[in-house]
């Protein structure tokens, strides 16, 4: 949370202020203020109203955050911290969702409640008990803040809630969650381009750029560039998912480091010693000697254990490949008696080209 200051906890869940905050507060204070000066507001009377409906504002973007982390936790997958932002916020949880059913009931929590808070306040201001003008002027237009908040949300397109519903729904009728992603940010692209759209046709039809046509090209900006942050982030884990390292590493034999190095093939060979692997020929290892007299062992390359590799297939490859990285060139892949052989640069080109690959047949 470099990026973000801390100003607490609400129960176990810190709570952090990002950096960029209390410019989203300036920037919707001036929003309601230049409106309700326009209205015929007295500057005072604006000025407080604008600073009222603008924490009000923050204040239901922290009751949804909550409602998100209570629904986590009472399902099982409790809250890491709540953050809010430039334009709005999100809350972050220990690990990924189990079911897709738990993804759907944690995210319709958020928007419920904006809706139930909307509805509170109406009836409210109906009752109208003890309430002067001043008062009911503050609380009708939170009351539709709280409304819009809750609506908006749900539509169905990532970044927003109404996307993750989309991604559950995938998921659940698909058996993929990554696709289920795919499938949601495709939305969340789409969402974007009509909402800039509609900002567009105003402006045409209105006769030039209003503040309201302004905020909903800006809503588009951040729907679109938080759609594009899902669409690479699910071609990423389906690259990373189809990944299988015996389809891209080279299979060798196992041989004894003593053995002759006549005997090691041209695709190269692994050395074992005790049950062990120790050491790797490469194939320019062998090419490069003529001695038929010299061991395996006198040209082969030291294998940490870290480079060792016994996962096959998917995350679990790709985070064991990244640690084999940062201390060899070379990894090993082990299954029972089979040995695979490969240099990381090879890796890398290889999960790059199965990415690639994946984003041609997921479009």
């Amino acid at each position: 949370m470099g990026k973000a200051w801390r100003i607490g906890n609400i129960g176990r869940t810190p709570l952090f202020l990002d950096r960029s905050w209390p410019i989203g507060v300036l920037l919707l204070a001036s929003f309601y203020f230049t409106g309700l000066t326009s209205a015929g507001l007295p500057l005072q009377r604006a000025l407080i109203q604008s600073v009222v409906l603008t924490l009000g504002l923050f204040l239901s973007v922290l009751v949804h955050e909550l409602s998100h982390a209570l629904a986590g936790r009472l399902l099982g997958r409790p809250p890491e911290s709540i953050t809010l932002t430039l334009w709005g916020g999100y809350t972050s949880f220990r690990g990924p969702e189990s079911r897709p059913g738990v993804m759907a009931l944690v995210t319709i929590a958020g928007p419920a409640s904006n809706l139930l808070l909307a509805l509170l306040i109406d009836r409210l201001i109906a009752l109208g008990v003890g309430l002067g003008w001043t008062q009911l002027a503050l609380l009708a237009p939170l009351a539709l803040v709280n409304f819009v908040m809750g609506l908006f949300n749900l539509a169905p397109g990532l970044p927003l809630d109404g996307g993750h519903l989309v991604h559950a729904a995938a998921w659940k009728i698909t058996g993929d969650r990554d696709r289920g992603m795919l499938i949601a940010a495709w939305g969340g692209v789409v969402l974007a381009a009509v909402v800039a759209a509609w900002a567009l046709v105003r402006v045409a039809s209105g006769g030039g750029l209003g503040s309201g046509d302004l905020w909903l090209l800006i809503i588009a900006f951040i729907l679109w560039d938080g759609a594009q942050r899902s669409l690479r982030a699910a071609r990423a884990r389906m690259s990373v998912a189809a990944l299988d390292l015996q389809r891209v590493m080279t299979e060798v034999p196992l041989l004894p480091p003593t053995a002759p190095l006549a005997q090691v093939p041209g695709v190269g060979a692994v050395l074992v010693e005790g049950g062990r692997v120790v050491a790797a020929v490469l194939p320019e290892d062998r090419s490069h000697v003529s001695d038929p007299h010299l061991t395996a062992a006198s040209v082969a390359r030291v294998v940490p254990s870290s480079a060792v590799v016994t996962q096959r297939y998917g995350s679990e490859a790709a985070a064991a490949i990244s640690l084999a990285a940062g201390n060899s060139e070379i990894v090993v892949h082990v299954e029972g008696q089979r040995a695979w052989l490969a240099r990381v640069s090879h890796l890398a080109r290889a999960l790059e080209e199965e990415g690639r690959r994946v984003r041609r047949r997921a479009g």
